[in-house]
């Protein structure tokens, strides 16, 4: 309890010194702590990908494929669903009437909302399909160019995709073009429906990226729904659950960061601790330990930057969303209460390891060197 005491004593005696050098520090710090706050949250990868408000869909893995009939009434109960697919895996299909088999298997999809523009990347031929097609479930498919490369490589020579044909399940398919990126087949939505009775892997897309702690526990509704159904959820926050014990080490590189800003005022914490380092030489003269007195002197300096971050964070998140946010580089960006205290438990440590090494060089002269120089 003395102890506290002590301390709060060399707080008052900090602000008598001088309040204009005790203003500066309080705003130099208050200032340390906005950049903190803006490096940590523009500058960071686990913070970007925890972001990404473009990721926006869950895709759930069904070993035994979930019945089309069964998915679509479950999905009427999920609000803000815009879109879903369909896909499954087979490891047989034949290519101009030759027989191909897949050791690891080719993707096969389907999107609800397949009508006539995508995001696919146009390799060649078309990368849609026309109204006419999904309206009548047309017999024509979309690979990509994983998939074309195989054909060639099975064919034994170059092919024209448009005069290949694909058989999946004893139906023919006509390839009507060829794509950089996405599933190896897609179909037209009614045309999957007519082959495939259900399929072993759903996606659904909302309209906007839920939060965080709301994805949780739709990933436990869902769980708890399909009990041992469902062997793989992938959410719009998976990468970020890879990545997210990076954290620690991204806030350490922005601590040190934080240290180095904090030198340009150290000049401001050493007569701060120099002005105040008399009272500490009356505690040695009044019997207590060197340990004490740097403690009292870490305790100090630990609190006032306590007060000095809380108030920086206080004012950045009373600001950020109307104000600070137009500065931003990440889209959307917003900063949890414990994203607050992280940085403000980084900001607390790192204004410590400033102060130390004055401490230390105090600590290490005798009690009658202090009180010949402070006195």
């Amino acid at each position: 309890m003395k102890s506290f005491v002590l301390v709060y004593k060399n707080i008052k005696y900090y602000i008598s010194s001088s309040k204009m050098v005790f203003s500066l520090f309080v705003v130099g710090m208050i200032s340390c702590t906005f950049l903190m706050i803006y490096l940590y949250g523009n500058y960071n990868s686990v913070k970007e990908i925890y972001h990404d408000q473009d990721n926006r869909t869950y895709t759930l893995t069904f070993p035994s494929s979930i019945e089309f009939s069964e998915w679509e009434e479950y999905e009427k109960e999920i609000d803000d669903v815009i879109n879903h697919s369909y896909s499954s895996r087979i490891y047989e299909y034949a290519v101009n009437g030759e027989n191909v088999i897949e050791p690891y298997g080719r993707y096969i999809t389907c999107k609800s909302s397949d009508r006539g523009t995508n995001d696919r990347v146009l390799h060649s031929g078309r990368t849609y399909f026309t109204e006419e097609e999904i309206a009548i479930g047309e017999k024509v498919a979309i690979i990509n160019e994983s998939l074309y490369i195989a054909i060639e490589r099975i064919c034994g020579q170059k092919v024209d995709y448009s005069k290949t044909v694909i058989t999946i399940d004893g139906v023919d398919f006509r390839i009507i073009g060829t794509t950089s990126n996405g599933r190896d087949i897609t179909l037209p939505y009614k045309t999957y429906k007519d082959i495939f009775t259900g399929a072993n892997y759903v996606s659904i897309e909302f309209g906007s990226k839920p939060k965080y702690y709301d994805n949780l526990e739709f990933v436990e509704k869902i769980e708890t729904d399909f009990e041992k159904r469902i062997n793989y959820i992938m959410t719009p926050y998976s990468n970020y659950e890879e990545v997210k014990g990076d954290t620690p080490i991204v806030l350490a590189i922005f601590g040190a960061v934080f240290v180095l800003i904090s030198m340009t005022f150290m000049c401001l914490i050493k007569y701060l601790s120099d002005e105040t380092n008399h009272i500490s030489v009356i505690q040695y003269v009044c019997g207590a330990s060197k340990e004490t007195v740097a403690s009292i002197k870490v305790m100090t300096v630990f609190l006032l930057t306590v007060f000095s971050g809380g108030l920086g964070v206080l004012l950045h998140a009373l600001t950020h969303k109307p104000l600070l946010s137009k500065i931003d580089i990440v889209e959307g960006l917003f900063y949890t209460f414990y994203e607050y205290m992280l940085i403000l438990s980084v900001v607390c440590v790192s204004a410590v390891i400033v102060v130390l090494p004055f401490i230390i060089v105090f600590s290490k002269n005798s009690v009658i060197t202090n009180k010949n120089k402070y006195k």
